[in-house]
């Protein structure tokens, strides 16, 4: 009998890894369970649900997504998830759920999965990025029984949490599979004058602080050597709205700003490929940049702690001009950094789908 996989897709950033993973897991002979929820469902964070069903795998959609933009909205979500998980588990019987990343609705399928016997495996743990969301990994981490791990220093925090090693597996991350089919880092490519900034909400803080430290954000930009901005829409974390009025702020005031929310993962690694500078607080520039070596600035408290290769600036991001500056340092560079395989080399989904048929 076939084995069956369940994937959780509650965002788009877990999507760039899923796909890579789902795609693996048919190729190996497993069945590939695709679920849609929170955020991942909705058009206004970019139809996840509907890029799923594009690409070939239609999801099961779970709507556990809390109206709100609070800390306690996030609780909510994360409670309705692991209601709406107990009741598909039940009905489903996989033989494992994968759950990816560090976000805190990925907590509904994990507790549900581990409290109904389900095999747990998870990609990305160990890392250790400096937020509330080193917390929530470590929590999905002590739920699971396999570990995909990126990095050689994520795989040995995740045995020093006492997972045995012979459960512990350096894989790499399977976002890098997808970019790497997309751009060859051997060859040399031209960076254009577009500075990307991706801020999402940092939870450890309020929301005037997130406001605050997205006004600095595009203030540095637009005051940049960039010649037009291409600012990617914030998640659903709490505070979001506080970085979304400031991009309308600013959308409003000058005409050479474009906000994306619907843009595929294909799209995005396309324009981060060619991107003169991407500037704000998402790993994509940390993890997915290291590889193709995009100019990175990486602002505040949300990514502090993250291992980064050499195309990475950090800044505090409380004074505009410290920011611009930066930005314009990695403008001046006008080429790629060397490409780096520190969160892997392109091959990390083949090796997780052949490793997890042996175990499940």
């Amino acid at each position: 009998m076939t084995k069956r996989v369940m994937v959780p897709v509650g965002s788009r950033a877990n999507y760039s890894s899923a796909l890579p993973l789902m795609q693996a897991f048919v190729d190996v002979g497993l069945g590939v369970i695709p679920v849609a929820f929170a955020s991942a469902m909705l058009d206004w964070y970019g139809d996840t649900a509907g890029m799923m069903e594009r690409d070939g795998f239609p999801p099961r959609r779970l709507p556990c997504l809390s109206a709100g933009d609070t800390p306690g909205d996030m609780s909510r979500t994360t409670g309705a998830a692991t209601v709406a998980f107990a009741q598909l588990l039940e009905v489903e019987q996989p033989d494992c759920v994968f759950v990816i990343g560090d976000r805190h609705e990925m907590l509904g399928p994990a507790v549900a999965a581990y409290h109904q016997g389900v095999h747990i495996a998870h990609s990305m743990g160990g890392e250790v990025s400096g937020t509330v969301d080193d917390v929530t990994r470590d929590m999905l981490t002590a739920c699971a029984t396999d570990h995909y791990v990126a990095t050689k220093r994520a795989w040995a925090r995740v045995e020093q949490t006492g997972a045995e090693s012979c459960d512990v597996f350096l894989t790499g991350c399977p976002r890098i599979d997808w970019i790497s089919r997309l751009i060859d880092v051997t060859k040399p490519r031209e960076l254009d004058g577009r500075v990307i900034v991706a801020m999402h909400p940092d939870t450890d803080v309020g929301a005037d602080d997130n406001h605050a430290m997205a006004m600095n954000v595009m203030s540095a930009v637009m005051h940049s050597r960039a010649d037009s901005v291409a600012v990617i829409w914030p998640n659903a974390d709490s505070h979001s709205d506080a970085i979304a009025s400031a991009i309308r702020e600013y959308s409003r005031a000058w005409n050479g700003i474009s906000t994306y929310r619907k843009r595929s993962p294909e799209d995005y690694f396309r324009m981060l490929g060619s991107a003169g500078c991407i500037v704000g607080n998402s790993s994509s520039p940390i993890r997915e940049g290291s590889y193709i070596g995009v100019p990175c600035v990486n602002v505040g408290h949300r990514q502090y702690a993250r291992e980064t290769a050499e195309n990475v600036i950090n800044v505090s991001g409380r004074d505009a001009t410290e920011i611009r500056v930066a930005v314009d340092q990695q403008f001046a560079r006008g080429k790629p950094y060397p490409s780096s395989t520190l969160y892997g080399d392109g091959s990390a989904a083949p090796k997780i789908a052949r490793i997890l048929k042996e175990r499940i």
